[in-house]
Parts: C-alpha cells; sequence; structure tokens
C-alpha cells in the first residue's frame, strides 16, 4: 500500500491518495491522519507528488553506471537549458529502466519550501515526484489523468500540467487519450 501526499497547488491545499493492487483505496484532503497513514507503520512510507506546473521535465540519454554520475550530466543539462543559474536549481534523475531518462527541474527555493511545509506537519516522505510521472509512459502520443484535481498529461518524453491553450500547442494533432 502506498499514500501519495499531494503538494499544494495554486488555491488547492493537501490532497492525498492510499493505492493498493494499482486501485485507489482512499483519499482525502488535507494532510492524512496517523490512521490514514496506518501503511508507514508497515515498511511504507509517504510519497509527495509536486504540482505538474511547478517543475520542468526533461527527458536525455544519461550514464547508467551510477546515480552520481547521471545526476552529474544532468546537472549540466538543465543548466543549458535553464535560465537560472545552476546553484538555484534542483535537479533529480529517474529510471524508466528504457532508453532516454526523466530528469526533473525545480527552483531550489520550492524544494526547500516543500520540505519544510512537509516537516511542519509531521511527514517525512520517502520520495517525492512530479505529478506526471505517476502516469505510465505511452508507446506514443500521450495519456492524460486527473490525479487529485489536477489533470496532467504524459507524452514518451514530456509531462506537464493540462492548460487548454498549452496542451494542444505541445501534442498538436495527437490529443491524449484519457
Amino acid at each position: 500500500m502506498t499514500t501519495l501526499l499531494f503538494l499544494p497547488s495554486g488555491a488547492t491545499g493537501f490532497r492525498w491518495m492510499r493505492i493498493a493492487d494499482q486501485r485507489i483505496v482512499a483519499q482525502g484532503e488535507g494532510i492524512p491522519t496517523a490512521d490514514e497513514r496506518s501503511d508507514l507503520s508497515a515498511g511504507h512510507g509517504v510519497i509527495a507528488v509536486a504540482p505538474a506546473e511547478a517543475v520542468t521535465l526533461h527527458w536525455a540519454e544519461l550514464p547508467s553506471r551510477s546515480t552520481a554520475q547521471a545526476t552529474a550530466a544532468a546537472r549540466l543539462l538543465a543548466a543549458e537549458a535553464s535560465a537560472a543559474p545552476l546553484g538555484e536549481l534542483h535537479v533529480a534523475v529517474g529510471d524508466e529502466g528504457q532508453g532516454d531518462r526523466p530528469i526533473g527541474v525545480v527552483g531550489i527555493e520550492a524544494m526547500q519550501g516543500w520540505l519544510r511545509m512537509l516537516a511542519a506537519a509531521g511527514v517525512d516522505p520517502v520520495a517525492m515526484l512530479p505529478a506526471p510521472m505517476l502516469l505510465p509512459r505511452p508507446d506514443e502520443g500521450y495519456v492524460r489523468a486527473e490525479l487529485a484535481g489536477d489533470t496532467v498529461v504524459r507524452g514518451t518524453s514530456t509531462g506537464f500540467a493540462d492548460e487548454p491553450g498549452l496542451t494542444a500547442l505541445v501534442t498538436g494533432d495527437t490529443p491524449p487519450v484519457a
């Protein structure tokens, strides 16, 4: 069992979902109570979910020899793609087991703010993921889903918050499948 804790986004506060056997078994608003987080005692933890609009996702072929090497390479790529100085960015590398690897980039102040907010709420997440990374990577095209009240889109090498004008520009003639 896994508890996903969606970080506040815009006017929306914390939301959470409990996942078991690939389905939602409970959900709510705010921070889950101790009873609602009972899976923590079973060795499971809370996974914090960053709002799609707050994280920039890139995909690149990165070395797979070590996490440190992949992260160093990803930081260089992020520095080239960002207007912000590298020292102001938090860069994380994922691994989907095939081809290009996802790279999440967010301002370090945003990341530190999220971690402070979680600590103040008594939550120590085992991981933090950008919302689009919760969707399966499609073989082609795009998928769209609503996650805790926010709609996100995921492609083979992109992920973002679903916004009418932006989504149409990015997906072109290939509308996302729900």
